[in-house]
């Protein structure tokens, strides 16, 4: 699916679910506080997990 969980392992808890790109996310990456995601659809979407409104850039047309 599109959700995207991100946990604090010392505590086993989960911290917030994120809504990514549409359809299955099939890549992450990390820089810093931005959590990168990337679908099947062709959408990479930017996710700055500082803020609540996560969602702050949307690209489109890669392909695998």
């Amino acid at each position: 699916n599109n959700q995207v969980q991100l946990w604090d392992i010392e505590r086993t808890a989960k911290v917030r679910t994120m809504t990514s790109a549409g359809g299955r996310v099939a890549a992450m990456a990390w820089n810093n506080h931005i959590l990168t995601t990337g679908s099947r659809t062709g959408e990479i979407y930017n996710h700055d997990v500082r803020i609540a409104d996560h969602h702050i850039q949307t690209l489109k047309g890669h392909t695998q």
